[in-house]
């Protein structure tokens, strides 16, 4: 698919935008930085790989708080 505007790309933001130190993940949509600073000129299949990786992503971060804790 080729977006036909910048505004059609799917985002998981928030409006959280706090990095993990330690994951270097941002604890509102569970992108790496990378991730983040690129994501506009991913393809969509890019975007789609990440986007389904990110509830795995946010379980585990959980996980690991929680035992922190």
């Amino acid at each position: 698919m080729v977006y036909k505007d910048i505004s059609d790309i799917k985002s998981p933001c928030v409006n959280i935008c706090k990095v993990d130190s330690e994951t270097r993940l941002c604890v509102g949509c569970y992108r790496s930085i990378d991730e983040i600073s690129v994501w506009k000129s991913l393809s969509e299949y890019e975007i789609e790989n990440i986007m389904s990786e990110l509830e795995s992503r946010k379980n585990e971060y959980t996980t690991k708080t929680i035992r922190k804790n």
